[in-house]
């Protein structure tokens, strides 16, 4: 063949034929492998379709049965989890997790607030300064991640040649 024709060919047929790859492993990665029923290499049929759709239908019926409307979270994931442990899935929900959880808001809230979180961290860190007397507070952060809160203290301070410096000081506290 020629090179005039084969490019073109490999520029449209190549992309085409990744995308059906690439299509069919995302679906497997997803889950999604009994979308229609198993057959021996032979065409579906519609009577066949109809029958798996039902079955589909059957249990998204038996999901909805009950409805998590009104539910708390933790209650929610226990029905979730029931639900499908009788369709023999496995669901791996933590719910003790989320009965447990509590918002930043409510972890910043409990750690008695901000400028509590900045103090505490000043008091760590200022006693270990060449010249505490000198310190100045410049800004802070407080950042609340998943298991902890963090605080970022911005201050200048002078050092041993009595210069002034400026340095972020960070905080870790677990909450």
């Amino acid at each position: 063949m020629k090179k005039r024709i084969l490019l073109p060919l490999l520029a449209v047929a190549l992309p085409v034929q990744l995308a059906a790859i690439g299509g069919t492993i995302i679906g497997l990665s997803n889950g999604i492998t009994n979308v229609l029923p198993k057959t021996a290499e032979r065409p579906v049929t519609k009577q066949e379709m109809a029958q798996h759709a039902d079955k589909l239908q059957a249990e998204r019926d038996k999901l909805a049965g009950k409805s998590t409307k009104g539910m708390s979270s933790y209650e929610a994931c226990l029905h979730n989890d029931k639900v499908l442990a009788d369709m023999g899935i496995e669901s791996g929900y933590e719910c003790e997790r989320v009965k447990n959880y509590r918002t930043p808001q409510q972890r910043l809230a409990d750690a008695g607030g901000q400028s509590k979180l900045v103090r505490s961290c000043e008091s760590y860190f200022r006693s270990s300064l060449k010249d505490p007397g000198s310190y100045r507070y410049e800004g802070s952060n407080v950042i609340a991640t998943a298991d902890n809160l963090q605080v970022k203290v911005r201050y200048t301070a002078t050092n041993s040649f009595g210069g002034r410096i400026q340095d972020v000081q960070t905080c870790t506290f677990k909450g």
